[in-house]
């Protein structure tokens, strides 16, 4: 006999207001097992590379953040190009004109020129005649990157896109809907295997935790440096995030 699914979801995108709806139950069970978990904001269908990532969470944000963005002025004016220069300047202390020239593939004169604007921002400081390092900005590296990955039922599709995620997040997770996770189907050990979380998402509009990750240490670090400083980009713009 065929298996009738009862289910409050029809399409996917039916998951996203329950799941932004039902946060702050989720931050409660994410806090409980994720250190630092706290002042986290929320961000949905964000923008990553070539792709659209469901739900983001950043949290461990400083106290200032996104009260106070008055230091952040600098960061409205990055483009793509400012931005991966910048994450540079997360992955090394100091960093030469010769690193960014043999790291990123640009010339010198390009280099220069958005060198200047940094300095321009206040965003770097010069330490030696071709060397710079992070102004205090620097310390906002350290909040951390949630991403979820929402689909009704095809749990390999969606954990093809949480291992995409992560590249750049701390906890990737895949969200199901739990009407339709079938129960003669074993697939939590896939999710144990790839280091991705599973939580399933109920028709009363509750989170249940089927399996958190360990934190994720296998990110590209150019990526996941970028990625944080557009965050704080989107912050100093009061764009996409909203405070939980």
């Amino acid at each position: 006999m065929m298996e009738v699914i009862v289910s409050m979801f029809a399409l996917e995108k039916d998951m996203t207001p329950v799941v932004a709806h039902s946060m702050q139950q989720l931050s409660t069970i994410l806090s409980e097992s994720i250190e630092k978990f706290n002042a986290s904001a929320l961000a949905l269908e964000l923008p990553v590379k070539y792709r659209i990532v469901d739900v983001v969470i950043a949290y461990s944000l400083p106290d200032s953040i996104p009260k106070d963005l008055s230091g952040l002025g600098g960061f409205k004016y990055l483009n793509g190009f400012a931005i991966g220069i910048l994450s540079m300047f997360l992955v090394y202390k100091k960093v030469s004109t010769r690193r960014l020239k043999n790291e990123l593939f640009l010339e010198l004169d390009v280099i220069e020129t958005y060198i200047n604007k940094l300095l321009r921002y206040n965003l770097i400081t010069q330490v030696s005649r071709n060397t710079y390092e992070a102004t205090s900005w620097k310390s906002l590296s350290t909040l951390g990157l949630i991403s979820i990955e929402l689909k009704l039922c095809n749990w390999k599709e969606a954990m093809e896109q949480a291992e995409f995620n992560l590249s750049f997040s701390d906890y990737s997770f895949v969200a199901l809907d739990k009407a339709r996770i079938s129960s003669s189907e074993e697939i939590l050990p896939y999710f144990k295997q790839r280091n991705i979380g599973l939580l399933a998402v109920c028709d009363n509009g509750e989170i249940e935790s089927i399996y958190i990750p360990q934190k994720n240490k296998n990110f590209d670090r150019r990526t996941y440096m970028a990625q944080r400083i557009k965050i704080i980009q989107d912050l100093a713009l009061k764009q996409k995030w909203k405070q939980l």
